[in-house]
């Protein structure tokens, strides 16, 4: 945190930004080693915990871990395929009844 807030001042306070070593407002994956598949190690935990918790080693699950340097925040996006029609609304009760923390925020 002390590395974001002293890189966030540094880049406002100058003209000359250097993108390719800057960290504040710059997006870069999660700094976890790479697996042989190309995923980093913190993408294949969110795979492997998810088929856990679901009891399903059948459920496809891609991920994508991404940094994004800010003070104070935290955010994970979740894309669903059904193999068969599902509502909205059945969704999202689904996830409310499974997950105590989900909030649904439509990027509609």
């Amino acid at each position: 945190m002390g590395v974001l807030r002293h890189l966030t001042i540094e880049v406002w306070a100058i003209n000359d930004v250097r993108l390719m070593l800057q960290y504040a407002f710059n997006l870069f994956s999660h700094n976890s080693p790479m697996t042989e598949n190309g995923y980093n190690e913190e993408e294949m935990k969110m795979v492997k915990e998810t088929k856990k918790i679901w009891s399903n080693n059948d459920v496809n699950i891609t991920a994508t871990c991404i940094r994004v340097p800010i003070m104070r925040a935290h955010a994970e996006s979740i894309n669903l395929e059904f193999d068969r029609d599902v509502s909205e609304e059945e969704v999202r009760f689904w996830m409310i009844a499974r997950f105590a923390n989900f909030r649904h925020e439509c990027a509609c």
